[in-house]
């Protein structure tokens, strides 16, 4: 059984997820004021692909300074980010996460519902950093 965890303790670490999800706010924010009733989301889904994918690439090269690396591991792909410490690439994880979910996405094809791709990216994405 799952231990119940405080709400600070789940979104620690994940600035990204608080920026999506803000933004997300801000955009839905901003329409209802300017009476806008159509979804915007559906344009977003590629670019925030590709740079979820730089932005981790980033994480993977910036060593132990940026505190993005994962737990000590003894699998053979471990990673030394200058500690000699073999760690979980945890970085290099994520990005074929993205990489995974971007491909199901789009071998779904065209959705019926304008923003339903945007909705099934956010929520994929949500999961995976969960």
């Amino acid at each position: 059984m799952l231990q119940s965890q405080p709400a600070v303790a789940w979104f620690s670490g994940k600035t990204v997820v608080g920026g999506f999800l803000g933004g997300w706010l801000g955009v839905e924010v901003a329409k209802k004021l300017s009476g806008w009733r159509e979804s915007t989301g559906d344009g977003f889904v590629w670019p925030l692909v590709a740079a979820l994918l730089l932005g981790r690439l980033g994480c993977q090269l910036a060593g132990l300074e940026d505190l993005t690396y994962g737990n000590p591991t003894g699998t053979s792909w471990g990673w030394d980010y200058g500690d000699h410490v073999p760690r979980h690439p945890v970085a290099l994880y994520e990005m074929a996460g993205v990489l995974l979910l971007a491909a199901v996405i789009h071998l779904q094809g065209a959705p019926a519902r304008r923003g339903e791709r945007f909705r099934r990216f956010m929520a994929g994405y949500l999961l995976l950093r969960r």
